[in-house]
């Protein structure tokens, strides 16, 4: 059974940006079965290498960057607190 508490980031309403980073980035990397990387650049570099020693390599395969992610953890939080009657400014979380 995959252990996912680290989504309990999203409904803790203190939460900091750097944990919802975090949270996200390791709750995107589990169905890559990656969760031993830190991040998803870091998988993204090592599946790239990989990857390119074989001729049909899927760039589609590979997840989206940590900055992509990061920037869709945030939204994602920013509508849980919304959800959950917390109003944040969505200039910081948006």
């Amino acid at each position: 059974m995959q252990n996912y508490n680290q989504l309990d980031t999203f409904t803790t309403a203190a939460s900091s940006h750097e944990e919802v980073k975090i949270a996200g980035e390791s709750f995107i990397l589990k169905p890559y079965g990656a969760s031993k990387f830190q991040s998803l650049d870091e998988y993204r570099h090592i599946a790239i290498g990989q990857s390119s020693l074989s001729t049909s390599f899927q760039l589609e395969s590979l997840p989206s960057t940590s900055t992509a992610a990061k920037q869709h953890s945030y939204c994602t939080y920013l509508t849980v607190q919304q959800w959950m009657g917390n109003t944040l400014p969505p200039t910081e979380w948006g």
